[in-house]
């Protein structure tokens, strides 16, 4: 492929963050000098950051239930699955299922919603040992 082929064109890839997500990117190529000889500039520009927050920001609410920001059971199986697959490097792993006593009763007397907003705000809901 020649110089004059590439030049102008704007092929379009992934790359690879940090966190293992990927990034929509664009390369622009221009003609360009460098030390007096022919070159190629290439411009890689990612999505604005703007519109990768909001794609995250899109994807953490599909897998999150919107009352308790909660994963849903089917990502939570993933995560847990995929978390457990890693080697750990040192420590001990811990997951814990809380259920309170007699939660059900409480459903069923003062409703769903109240049931939970009444254990979220329960002082030994989430304290930390």
């Amino acid at each position: 492929m020649s110089a004059g082929q590439v030049v102008g064109s704007r092929p379009q890839g992934a790359g690879v963050v940090v966190d293992g997500s990927s990034l929509a990117l664009e390369l622009l190529l221009t003609k360009a000098d460098y030390e007096n000889e022919p070159a190629i500039r290439i411009a890689i520009s990612a999505m604005h950051k703007k519109d990768h927050d909001l794609e995250v920001q899109l994807a953490d609410a599909v897998k999150k239930d919107a009352s308790t920001r909660f994963l849903q059971q089917r990502y939570l199986v993933a995560a847990v699955r995929e978390r457990c697959a890693l080697v750990m490097k040192g420590g001990v792993r811990l997951f814990a299922h809380v259920k309170p006593d007699r939660f059900i009763e409480i459903q069923n007397s003062i409703g769903v919603l109240a049931s939970e907003d009444s254990w979220r705000s329960s002082p030994n809901c989430c304290a930390r040992s």
